[in-house]
């Protein structure tokens, strides 16, 4: 494998919305995490770079690594760390979103500009190489993925139920918002919509499945608090 090949430290995936995701290097393959404390600034485009590159990407919380065929779109962004690191990053296509680690952490730049920009290119810059496993060496990415810790207690579930007309608003309100599911990133309709304990929106056959796997904990994927469906 190619160091080009390599996916760049930090990428977005454009998907109704944008996510965030930083790669390390780490026995030779490309460890994924989403990134949460970051400010998106403008949308750029420019000519889209159609050369494919495959790599090895392996998910933070998994030690199976999987081929992965990604490209440049032709899009690029500026984001800003909440530690003041300012950054340019490419707009990725992946061949295989189901791939990428799961990440809640949607955003949208602040504005954007439609022409196409010739004079600027996302920059590819390489991943760190770390020669300790990074997801127990850096205790910033131990707090973002504490709650996927085996050794955690999990809370009693609380049978709170929301009212049906509360739970018709929030639906509803959902719609209007033309908000998808966390989970599949599908439409959420009248027909599909379900309502955690939590006050969250999925659908309701993605968040049962959810639910009722070990690995979920009965816990909502959005807020990380025990729950059930109302």
């Amino acid at each position: 494998m190619e160091q080009m090949n390599y996916l760049p430290e930090y990428f977005a995936i454009e998907n109704n919305g944008y996510y965030i995701y930083q790669t390390c290097i780490y026995n030779s393959k490309c460890i994924l995490w989403p990134v949460s404390d970051s400010i998106l600034g403008t949308l750029s485009y420019f000519r889209p770079d159609t050369l494919e590159r495959n790599t090895y990407i392996q998910k933070w919380n998994n030690f199976t690594s999987v081929p992965c065929t990604w490209s440049h779109i032709g899009c690029e962004i500026d984001i800003t760390k909440l530690n003041g690191r300012r950054l340019c990053i490419p707009v990725l296509s992946i061949s295989d979103m189901w791939n990428l680690p799961y990440n809640n952490y949607k955003k949208e730049p602040c504005y954007s500009i439609t022409d196409y920009l010739c004079k600027r290119r996302g920059t590819d810059t390489p991943a760190r190489v770390w020669t300790t496993d990074p997801v127990a060496s850096v205790p910033e990415i131990q707090s973002l993925l504490s709650f996927s810790s085996h050794s955690l207690p999990v809370a009693p579930v609380v049978d709170y139920r929301i009212p049906p007309h509360v739970k018709k608003l929030l639906i509803t309100d959902a719609i209007n918002r033309k908000e998808v599911c966390p989970i599949s990133s599908d439409e959420i309709t009248e027909a599909n919509a379900s309502v955690t304990s939590c006050g969250h929106i999925f659908i309701e056959t993605h968040i049962k499945s959810w639910l009722t796997m070990e690995s979920s904990k009965g816990l909502c994927p959005n807020c990380r608090t025990p729950c059930t469906l109302v």
